[in-house]
């Protein structure tokens, strides 16, 4: 039953592969990885708030409860406006409740 199968082998028409790393060797792929340059967003267009807000975390990364004092807005319209511009990969919110820019 298993004569067919190590014919093939035995002919070099089938192989052994314990993983996909053998089958890349086995296929001489170079797989270094690559490192693309991130992409800067030119000319944003943001409402007026959310520009507000990246203009504020342009100077310093802060705790949103300080930005929505400094900025005079409450917590929660800040707190979806963050949201928002994480999602659009402008800030980037990091341990503490604390937001940057990306």
């Amino acid at each position: 039953m298993s004569k067919g199968c190590n014919d093939l082998i035995y002919r070099n028409k089938a192989h052994l592969l314990k993983s996909s790393m053998d089958l890349v060797k086995m296929l001489n792929w170079d797989i270094s990885p690559i490192s693309l340059p991130k992409q800067i967003r030119m000319f944003e267009e943001l409402p007026k708030e959310h520009q507000k807000v990246v203009d504020y975390l342009q100077k310093q990364q802060q705790v949103i409860d300080v930005i929505a004092l400094d900025l005079e807005m409450s917590v929660s319209n800040l707190a979806t406006i963050l949201l928002q511009l994480e999602l659009k990969g402008i800030v980037k919110p990091i341990q503490g409740k604390i937001f940057k820019l990306s």
